[in-house]
């Protein structure tokens, strides 16, 4: 919520946002992953959400995916936005390397010589492109760097891209990114130690006792949710 919120804010432009406002970032981000598009290498037009969970998480103990979409812009601003698909890739990629997910938070260094933080590590992406020349832009080296040994697990399929040279939501080129990824590690952990923290000072338990459920059942959630960490970091 507090990345959708800062998406909002600073890229939208909406200092009140809703919660309609939150939801449609939400919605705009998974509905141009699950539309109908074209694989790259041929298949059917379509797209089945057994399609996109076996991409994803093709490892059970992997189940966390991140969003990210370019660009993302107001109303107002779509008329004076020009984005061509190399520099939309580009950038685009980079978030996922430096494991940003608003584009301002892009940090050019990861990835190079000049930086020794790791980047941030995939199991699978899925990458849609929509626009004119989508299908030609699949093919770019930018593209394809989400495949790199660099970034990606040795034992998965680690890149599906599909196209659809339709626009989506009124921009001229526009780019997708759902990747299962180290990305989870910061909120799941964020999440895990308020978590903990509410449970110990039994903030709310009682509630959860009373509708039957009992505490070793809070006990072994957070445990599913450690080894998950660790999973991921072990990436």
């Amino acid at each position: 919520n507090q990345v959708v919120n800062a998406t909002v804010t600073s890229t939208l432009g909406l200092s009140q946002p809703t919660f309609g406002d939150l939801n449609r970032v939400i919605a705009s981000h998974l509905c141009a992953a699950v539309l109908p598009a074209t694989p790259l290498g041929g298949g059917a037009h379509r797209c089945q959400l057994g399609q996109v969970v076996g991409q994803l998480c093709a490892h059970p103990s992997y189940k966390f995916f991140t969003g990210r979409q370019l660009p993302v812009v107001s109303d107002r601003a779509r008329a004076f936005t020009t984005d061509n698909w190399k520099g939309l890739l580009k950038r685009l990629v980079q978030m996922q390397v430096s494991d940003s997910v608003l584009e301002s938070d892009i940090d050019w260094a990861v990835a190079s010589d000049r930086s020794s933080k790791p980047p941030n590590k995939a199991v699978a992406n899925i990458l849609t492109l929509h626009g004119d020349g989508a299908g030609e832009a699949s093919e770019m080296p930018e593209a394809s760097r989400l495949a790199d040994a660099d970034l990606c697990v040795p034992w998965s399929d680690p890149l599906l891209i599909r196209t659809r040279n339709q626009r989506f939501s009124a921009n001229e080129k526009s780019a997708t990114l759902l990747s299962n990824s180290q990305s989870m590690l910061r909120p799941v952990e964020r999440l895990v130690s308020r978590g903990q923290d509410m449970f110990a000072s039994r903030a709310y338990v009682h509630q959860y006792l009373k509708h039957g459920l009992d505490e070793d059942q809070f006990s072994s959630s957070f445990t599913r949710l450690e080894q998950s960490i660790f999973d991921y970091r072990a990436l």
